[in-house]
């Protein structure tokens, strides 16, 4: 179990969680109603960039005409004009004291002051639920596997790191910044970054909307498209709420202790299959052999990691029978191929009855084709399809390689059955 994920997982949502239940925003929004009101009373003034960046399109338009019109008019002495000037200053200064009260600018990462706890705790702290959401998402589909990798110690020590390094991009871009980054993206670009290296072969499913359809593409081809597309928003986006540098700076730093880690420790990558119960490398095994080509080690490799699903609660083993069979073209496995058709009776009978008759076509004499002839009987039996059944349970018995036990078995579910339903 990757436990360490799953609490990264956890403490970023009570994080989430607390932050909501400890911001109070009425005061900000009370300073910047006293200061909306101030410029009213006093409308030959005028709001710095900072505090116009805090209020909408409408407020600004309105003060700029009403500053107009002003200014058209006798203005107060200079003595009154200034001492107003000072008083607007301290409306300004209230707001942003009251903002950088928030929780999320106490906690959250600030370039201007970098050397400060902020640079752990900002990586914990997200914006909002779909913030959150979308980085747990990219966090769960890469961190098991490199933290089985790397072992909970190290891989707890990548992950901080990581961030830090995420962090330290977004500084890098933006020294002077006031604005605090939130968000644990730094970090898991830096798993993503990982992943690449210790995973390239593996592939990763994306359901298309609103189609839908399911496609597996290469880690190696979808990982650098990604950073690719991070380090053009990085240069050309200055005025987006995303830290693309952040994400830059961690997927680079994964990318580069990952591969430090690979060349210095060869022997993982050399050793053969992965250790029993690692999904991670039976995956990477199947995906080998796929590339390659080579049926008897796709045979085996998939053998093998649907065994290992089977046992697993839920449908995974289903999931991965539908996808061989939509991946693999002829010659076929055929004792991963009905593996995966005995796998699917419970689940989806009709793909399950399918790849059973894929084996009878691709070797009829074979036995595993009067294992195929059975199975198809039994489950036309269990769909109500008499006709069908009969017709596949008579083939068995015709088969060369039906013995007295099977003959004896196929006989008994013949008389079995009712008059043909068609």
């Amino acid at each position: 179990m990757p436990w360490l994920t799953i609490a990264i997982v956890i403490a970023n949502t009570i994080a989430l969680v607390v932050l909501f239940a400890a911001t109070d925003e009425s005061t900000v929004e009370r300073r910047v109603s006293d200061l909306v009101g101030f410029v009213r009373s006093h409308p030959y003034l005028e709001v710095s960039p900072a505090a116009a960046d805090l209020l909408s399109e409408r407020t600004l338009d309105r003060m700029a005409v009403a500053r107009e019109r002003s200014l058209a008019a006798d203005l107060p002495p200079m003595d009154e004009f200034e001492e107003a000037r000072r008083a607007l200053d301290m409306q300004e200064a209230a707001v942003f004291a009251a903002i950088r009260d928030l929780p999320s600018h106490r906690w959250g990462f600030i370039p201007r002051d970098p050397w400060s706890l902020t640079l752990l705790t900002s990586f914990f702290l997200h914006a909002d639920w779909m913030h959150l959401l979308g980085n747990m998402l990219f966090l769960w589909i890469t961190s098991p596997f490199v933290e089985d990798r790397l072992g909970r110690l190290g891989f707890a020590a990548f992950y901080l790191a990581a961030g830090l390094a995420g962090n330290a991009a977004h500084w890098m871009r933006y020294p002077g910044a006031d604005i605090p980054l939130v968000g644990a993206s730094g970090a898991v670009a830096g798993l993503m970054g990982a992943f690449v290296v210790f995973f390239a072969r593996s592939r990763i499913r994306f359901l298309i909307l609103p189609l839908p359809i399911v496609v597996a593409l290469p880690v190696l081809v979808v990982m650098p498209i990604w950073l690719a597309e991070q380090m053009w928003l990085s240069r050309y986006s200055d005025g987006s709420n995303v830290a693309f540098g952040a994400h830059v700076g961690g997927f680079v730093f994964g990318l580069a202790v990952a591969g430090v880690l690979r060349l210095t420790r060869p022997e993982e990558d050399q050793a053969g299959p992965r250790p029993a119960g690692d999904l991670a490398g039976d995956r990477e095994a199947l995906e080998d052999a796929i590339d390659t080509g080579d049926l008897r080690a796709l045979e085996t490799a998939g053998a093998r990691l649907l065994d290992r699903l089977r046992k697993a609660p839920g449908t995974d083993a289903a999931e991965l029978a539908l996808e061989l069979r939509a991946r693999i073209a002829p010659p076929l496995p055929l004792r991963l191929w009905t593996s995966c058709a005995s796998v699917l009776e419970r689940h989806d009978v009709d793909a399950s009855i399918a790849m059973y008759e894929d084996v009878v076509r691709a070797s009829p004499a074979d036995a595993a084709a009067l294992r195929a002839h059975m199975r198809c009987g039994e489950l036309y039996k269990r769909l109500g399809r008499t006709a069908d059944a009969r017709r596949a349970l008579e083939r068995a018995l015709a088969h060369p390689a039906c013995a007295a036990g099977l003959r004896d078995t196929a006989e008994r579910s013949l008389a079995g059955l009712s008059a043909p339903n068609r």
